[in-house]
This record gives C-alpha cells, sequence and structure tokens, in this order.
C-alpha cells in the first residue's frame, strides 16, 4: 500500500488554488440559488416517495439532482472570499446527522459502515462545511466501487509528538481530530494521486464528474487550519482522512441533549423524510429535535420539559403509536405545545384521523410550505 500525503504546501497548490477561486467567484452568485431551487425539488420529489412505490424515473430524477445540488455547493465553498462561520462541534454528531442521506447516496449495492467513532473528537468548523466533506467523500467511494463494496467512516484522534509530525508534511505537533472515509474500490496509482485535488480533475466519464469534489475537500480543510492524507494503490481501495485541529468541546461531554428553546420536534419513522425535514428547519434557523417513533417522541418531551418546545411536526401514519395518538398524548401532557401533521391523506381525512391540528402539510410540500406552516402554527 503507498501512501501519498499532500501538505498545504505541495508544490504547485497555491497556483491551483488562485485558479479555482478565480472560476468559483464567477458561478459563486448564481450558485446560491441554484442550490436553495435544487434543495426544494429534491425534498419534494424524496417525500413524494413516501406514499407510493417510487418510479425508476423518480429515482433517477432525485440522484440526478442530488449531483447538481453537490456542484453548486462546490463552486459556491470555493467563491467564498473570506472563512465561513465556524464554532466548536463534535464530529459524530455531523456524521450521525447525515448518516442517513450519506447511505442514501451511496446506493444499495454499498455498506457505510461506521468503524471506529471518538465522540469525544472536537472540532472548530461549520456543520455545513463538514457535510460537504462527508457527501464528496462518499460519492468519490461509492464511484470507485461500480460492482459495489464497502465505505468505512471513522472519527479518531492523534496527538503527533514533535519527532514525528514531519511525517505529515505541515501537520504541526499537537492534538488533532480525523475523520477517515475509506473504500473498497479501484484504488489510483501515482500519477492520479499527484493530480488528486486539481480543480476539475477527474478520472470519471463525461457527466458523471465534476473534478471539484476533493477540490472542495482541500479547499474546506484549508479554510480550517487542516489538512488531507491520502492513503491508496491500485486495486487495494483508498482512505481519505481529513485532519483538523481538536478544540474544547462548549459543554460537559456528558451533555449530550441540544438547545430546546423554542424548538421543533420533528417525528418521522421514514429516516430520510426525517433528515430531509430536519435539514430544511436547520437552514431557516430553528433549534430542532428529532425522533424516529410516537414513544421516542414522548421520551424527549419528558426529558426536555415540554415547555420548551414550540411545535411539534408528525407523521400520521407510523408504526406502533400514530401521529394522531401521539398529538393526544402531548396536547393532555403540554397543552401550549403547537401540532402539525404530515400527510399524504389530504386535510379533512387529517382531521378525522387525528383530530385538531395547528397545521397540515400535505405530501409532497415544498421548504417553502414547511417554514409557512411552522410560523403559522
Amino acid at each position: 500500500m503507498t501512501v501519498d500525503v499532500v501538505s498545504a504546501e505541495q508544490g504547485g497548490a497555491g497556483a491551483h488554488l488562485e485558479k479555482m477561486g478565480a472560476v468559483a467567484r464567477v458561478a459563486s452568485g448564481l450558485s446560491h440559488d441554484v442550490a436553495d431551487l435544487l434543495d426544494e425539488a429534491a425534498s419534494a420529489i424524496h417525500l413524494a416517495l413516501i406514499s407510493e412505490q417510487p418510479s425508476t424515473q423518480l429515482a433517477e430524477a432525485a440522484a440526478t439532482l442530488q449531483r447538481a445540488g453537490l456542484i453548486a455547493r462546490q463552486l459556491e465553498a470555493l467563491g467564498r472570499s473570506g472563512p465561513a462561520h465556524v464554532a466548536p462541534c463534535r464530529l459524530a454528531d455531523v456524521l450521525e446527522e447525515v448518516l442517513p442521506l450519506l447511505r442514501r447516496l451511496a446506493g444499495s449495492a454499498i455498506d457505510v459502515q461506521l468503524l471506529e467513532i471518538d465522540r469525544a473528537a472536537w472540532v472548530e468548523a461549520g456543520s455545513g462545511q463538514l457535510e460537504q466533506v462527508l457527501f464528496h467523500l462518499t460519492v468519490n467511494a461509492r464511484d470507485a466501487m461500480p460492482g459495489g463494496g464497502i465505505i468505512g467512516i471513522r472519527v479518531r484522534q492523534r496527538t503527533l509528538e514533535a519527532p514525528h509530525a514531519h511525517r505529515y508534511g505541515i501537520l504541526a505537533p499537537g492534538s488533532w481530530c480525523i475523520l477517515d472515509v475509506s473504500d473498497t474500490g479501484v484504488g489510483m496509482g501515482e500519477e492520479v494521486l499527484s493530480r488528486l485535488f486539481e480543480p476539475f480533475f477527474t478520472t470519471k466519464s463525461p457527466g458523471l464528474g465534476s473534478g471539484l469534489g476533493l477540490a472542495t475537500v482541500y479547499g474546506v480543510a484549508r479554510q480550517l487550519g487542516g489538512q488531507v492524507t491520502v492513503s491508496s494503490a491500485p486495486q487495494e481501495g483508498a482512505t481519505v482522512g481529513l485532519w483538523l485541529p481538536a478544540t474544547e468541546p462548549t459543554s460537559p461531554p456528558e451533555a449530550e441533549r441540544p438547545a430546546t428553546d423554542d424548538a421543533v420536534l420533528v417525528v418521522d419513522d421514514d429516516d430520510w423524510v426525517r433528515s430531509v425535514t430536519v435539514r430544511a428547519l436547520k437552514r431557516a434557523g430553528y433549534g430542532v429535535l428529532e425522533a424516529g417513533s410516537a414513544d421516542e417522541a414522548l421520551d424527549l418531551l419528558r426529558d426536555v420539559a415540554g415547555g420548551c418546545i414550540r411545535a411539534v411536526l408528525t407523521d400520521i401514519a407510523m408504526p406502533g403509536m400514530t401521529g394522531g395518538e401521539l398529538a393526544s398524548r402531548i396536547r393532555a401532557a403540554h397543552p401550549t405545545v403547537r401540532m402539525v401533521f404530515m400527510t399524504g391523506r389530504g386535510a379533512a381525512a387529517a382531521a378525522e384521523v387525528a383530530g385538531p391540528a395547528d397545521g397540515v402539510l400535505l405530501k409532497p410540500f415544498s421548504r417553502a410550505e414547511l417554514l409557512a406552516a411552522i410560523q403559522a402554527a
């Protein structure tokens, strides 16, 4: 197995990044609006998949929109003239939030495995930056395994002592957090490794790769004071590692529960739908809790003393306790909490099944409809 550790000072990297910035700045203004539209369209398509068996055409459309959205985000991120907003965040939390999306992105022929997760690994970063890194590395790993395989993800920490720091280029001695994404794919030779972070460089067929994914990962690492390592050889798979300086947590490690002041609780047994909805609300600035079942939702409400929850957004048709039964329990214990139902059956049917509501969202719904329903509740 050969190892190619790419440092920020590698010859030619500065010139490449300057070219990348010039191209990206031209596209950055348009890409922000395009990304919002693609997000809304993708959310509608994925939510539409709930009520009926998805056709091949719908599945292909969703995958295409995901790829287009990634390209738009790459251009926007690469064109940023200043640093993004960063704050202490736990790598494991970001990973767990997007894991359902990563598995859907990888496809049914690929097993996404969490091999090692250090929950004490905290870094200074924007969660959106880390999500981008995970999306791009997942897509790269997937495309390296056309016949299927395994994607392994690790979150770990390592302390570099002064005598060993030189082995990782410009990685300084100290404490580092590492996010590794590995695959069992075709691997890479020295020629590919030497050009891996060049903007628009790709080994994929036309139309299947923009050549910006790993350049974006490299750019995020530089913005955050970190680095990227690559370990690969032909037919031996690859491991890409994002190294970021470790930081102190914002609260004691045992404080697992997020802040819930004026929060929205999203309840849906479909991991994908719940994740899309949670992400839309978070992007709009809401504090969000999520539950995969009515029982889990009731446990959360007990733990956070329901008065901190502004609204509960729940699917009606769930295994076990339905959304209607959940609403009755919540109304009895927390009468000030607003109830908003999600359903594909129509408003009248929702009222008949679940009782009075402070809002009803008919599937598929857009991001704008989602936010309007929560604001009106």
